[in-house]
């Protein structure tokens, strides 16, 4: 994971695989970041994210809990098509907003 400040958003960039595994971990520095603050809206950059599973999917689902509750948006940036795929048919985006320009 790596992440930068671009204008009033925290870009977390996420590499390999959300699952079981990772999960645990990523939440803790992703929560980490997020309680910080210094920004209003985080964007998840899945760009290099080559698989995830249900547990990757309640990650975001989390996040984004915590966020609403600190009156701040999350949005998802540059997933591979496969990633794509299983966000869209897990209901993700009906709930987090997924930017349709990908990041550079």
């Amino acid at each position: 994971m790596k992440y930068e400040y671009c204008q009033d958003s925290l870009i977390i960039k996420l590499y390999a695989e959300i699952d079981h595994f990772t999960s645990k971990t990523l939440r803790s520095e992703i929560d980490t970041l997020i309680l910080a603050g210094g920004f209003s809206s985080v964007v998840l950059d899945l760009k290099e994210i080559t698989f995830i599973d249900s547990t990757g999917v309640g990650l975001i689902l989390g996040r984004y809990k915590l966020l609403r509750d600190m009156n701040k948006s999350l949005y998802i940036s540059s997933p591979a098509p496969e990633i794509d795929k299983v966000l869209m048919v897990s209901g993700v985006y009906t709930i987090v907003k997924k930017l349709s320009k990908n990041l550079k």
